[in-house]
């Protein structure tokens, strides 16, 4: 850095292009992508800091030889100031990637996890509609897995099935969270004994398609208890479905609560209110930004927002498209973006909304 510094201040620029030396570059810039690739490649199956290292190593040799092949082309066109302004924009690249390994690596060899991680997976725990809450959350990486151990606190009228029901839907959903990791979570009874209501609210949204439960009321004709509740399905659902999940929400409160005589189910389509956490992951925010960018048709990204629920995550897109698209136009253009970011982030559910010149929502 210091030498290109001295030469813009001097003025000297001794770079003599020679056809040999592009054939040299072209050579080393075949030689340094396939690194990248086999490295990358790697990766992919394994996290591993050395290989993350020598990927590094590769990126920064590919820029070196980008910078040689620009001082080249830039002094055959007589303008010799090119490679001393691209070899300062290297020495910047460098120094960022050598801070950025040297955080990573830290990170590996202190078993430490990133906040954006420990957040998401203590979201993940809060969201699940079966723990009532959790304490001792720890979290540490070893090689290229995450070690989780956790104590929630369950309703203590489960039964063995049910609780191990949760243990395991709990797991499957922290490591969709998190990918590759061993969970070990210890299950505690809660000290706190359930309430009518609420214990109808846990047999109700047990039952597969119930999406929400409210207006439970219980009333006594003579010696017999009846009792009256809605349950929230997916309007999409036939009449018939809808009737078999009223059904098992019958079948299990009379089974289950002991005195009830009838059971009355009412059916409401759901509202889609979803309790859902936000994921600050600006990687990946800024990578779905670079793809939405690559297509001809967008002029800008106004924002891109990541967040989950219990089962999924999600990225909303909102963007500016070219003027004069009709509308299956512009319905084609949404939906090859969310196909390309679908592709890269299989687990994101997109979703890419298309806003007018100047309009830009608040989150």
């Amino acid at each position: 850095m210091w030498s290109a510094f001295n030469r813009l201040a001097v003025g000297e620029h001794n770079v003599t292009p020679e056809l040999v030396g592009f054939f040299a570059i072209f050579y080393t810039l075949v030689i340094d992508g396939l690194r990248i690739f086999v490295l990358h490649s790697s990766l992919k199956e394994a996290e591993s800091a050395t290989v993350r290292v020598d990927l590094f190593h590769a990126l920064s040799d590919l820029s070196s030889t980008f910078v040689a092949l620009i001082g080249f082309a830039s002094a055959s066109l007589n303008i010799l100031v090119g490679d001393t302004l691209a070899a300062l924009v290297l020495c910047i690249l460098i120094f960022y990637l050598s801070i950025k390994m040297i955080y990573r690596t830290a990170l590996d060899l202190s078993d430490a996890i990133p906040k954006s991680l420990f957040n998401r997976v203590r979201a993940s725990i809060q969201t699940h509609p079966s723990v009532k809450q959790f304490e001792n959350l720890k979290m540490r990486r070893v090689g290229d897995k995450v070690f989780v151990d956790v104590d929630i606190t369950v309703p203590q009228d489960l039964s063995v099935k049910e609780a191990d029901l949760i243990v395991s839907d709990l797991q499957k959903q922290i490591q969709n969270t998190i990918g590759k990791s061993e969970i070990s979570i210890k299950l505690k009874p809660s000290s706190q004994e359930l309430t009518f209501i609420e214990r109808i609210h846990y047999i109700a949204d047990r039952v597969d398609g119930v999406r929400g439960v409210h207006k439970v009321a219980l009333t006594e004709v003579g010696n017999v208890q009846h009792l009256t509740l809605h349950i929230e399905v997916d309007p999409n659902l036939s009449t018939d479905k809808a009737h078999s999940i009223a059904e098992e929400v019958e079948k299990r409160i009379v089974n289950e609560v002991r005195g009830i005589g009838s059971v009355t189910v009412h059916i409401e389509p759901s509202q889609w209110y979803i309790k859902a956490y936000e994921i600050d992951d600006k990687d990946v925010a800024e990578s779905i930004k670079e793809i939405v960018k690559q297509n001809t048709f967008v002029k800008k990204v106004n924002a891109v927002v990541i967040y989950g629920d219990s089962k999924k995550e999600y990225a909303e897109v909102r963007c500016v498209l070219k003027d004069n698209l009709t509308v299956e136009e512009a319905h084609g253009v949404a939906t090859d973006i969310e196909r390309k970011i679908g592709e890269k982030y299989q687990k994101l559910n997109v979703t890419l909304h298309i806003e007018a010149e100047g309009y830009s929502k608040e989150f």
